[in-house]
Order: C-alpha cells, then sequence, then structure tokens
C-alpha cells in the first residue's frame, strides 16, 4: 500500500510510482535550466525512461513522494541516505518554480519531519543544500535546523563546477521542543 501524507487541503504527499515519471519528467524538462543549476541528477535525465529508471531503483528505505497541489504533480520530496542503524537520514526535495513562495515546501518538509519521527521513530533528519541555493536553504533555517558546516566541493554539477553543500540536521528532541513553541 502506497504511504500519503496529507498536508493540508490542497496538498499531499504520494509515495511515487511508476505512473508519475512522465509527469516528473516533463516538469524536468520544461525547467531543465532553472533545475540544472541545483540539482546533479537534470543532466543525466533526457528522457522518461531515466525517470522510470530512478522509480524503479528506489529502495523500500528510499521512500520519495511526489509533492501534489490540487491533485497535480509539482515536485518531489525523497529520503536519501538512510541509515536505519543509526537512525538517520537525509531529505531532499525540489518544486516546480511556477508554485514557489508559497509556503508549498515548507509545510511538505514539516509533514515529512513529523512522519519521520513519530511514526518512523528516526532520530536525525539532515537537508543538505548547495551554497547559493538560497531558496532551499531557508527552509531548514525557517524550521530550526542546525547549520553544522560545509561539505567542500560536494556536489558536481552539469557545467562541471563543483559546488559547496550546506549541511543542516535536527534532532527529533528538538523538533518535539519547537512544536511546542508554535
Amino acid at each position: 500500500m502506497k504511504t500519503i501524507l496529507q498536508v493540508n487541503e490542497q496538498i499531499c504527499l504520494r509515495q511515487i510510482e511508476l505512473a508519475d515519471a512522465e509527469r516528473i519528467f516533463t516538469i524536468i524538462d520544461e525547467e531543465r535550466d532553472y533545475f540544472g543549476r541545483w540539482l546533479p541528477f537534470v543532466a543525466k535525465t533526457n528522457r522518461v525512461e531515466d525517470t522510470q529508471n530512478f522509480i524503479r531503483s528506489l529502495s523500500p528505505q528510499e521512500q520519495t513522494f511526489t509533492i501534489r497541489l490540487c491533485r497535480e504533480t509539482v515536485g518531489v520530496i525523497g529520503l536519501y541516505a538512510v541509515d536505519s542503524d543509526n537512525l538517520k537520514l537525509e531529505i531532499g526535495y525540489w518544486l516546480k518554480p511556477s508554485v514557489q513562495k508559497r509556503g508549498i515546501m515548507t509545510s511538505s518538509v514539516i509533514t515529512l519531519i513529523n512522519y519521520l519521527f513519530q511514526d518512523l521513530h528516526f532520530n536525525c533528519v539532515r537537508i543538505k543544500c548547495e551554497a547559493e541555493n538560497l531558496p532551499s536553504r531557508r527552509i531548514p533555517e525557517r524550521l530550526g535546523f542546525v547549520k553544522e558546516g560545509i561539505e567542500r566541493q560536494g556536489s558536481l554539477l552539469p557545467n562541471n563546477k563543483f559546488a559547496d553543500l550546506v549541511i543542516y540536521s535536527l534532532l527529533a528532541i528538538e523538533w518535539d521542543n519547537k512544536k511546542g513553541n508554535r
């Protein structure tokens, strides 16, 4: 059974399935220049089959969700580098530019964090953002993640230049404490 996380009346996170590949590829292809500035996988996503192969390659631990706004897929959010032994993982995300700056991603990240800490009992969530991607960095900063440091030249971008990654983390106990202040 596919997991669905309700963010609010208009937004939900629905576990990705093969049928989503064409819509996801179309968004990436239409916004190739924008996404290519920050996301290395864009250069390797040239056909719907590339997106299908990505979906097929996901392990059960690497839960990945489409972000759906009024039933339309507008982005993706997922789990990466899952370390079940130490109860930590990373999340990554992207959102179609035309729907950015509406709180969709921040709300989606909040919902995913609640799911990770409350339902899956993880202890630590990390987010790595390309240093110059300020809109992406604002999300963990807004949500009270701790900036751990910089992974120097941690990402090889499509222009064959390395980019630094800013590493943020949040512990379950910190999230519990923050929820009391919301």
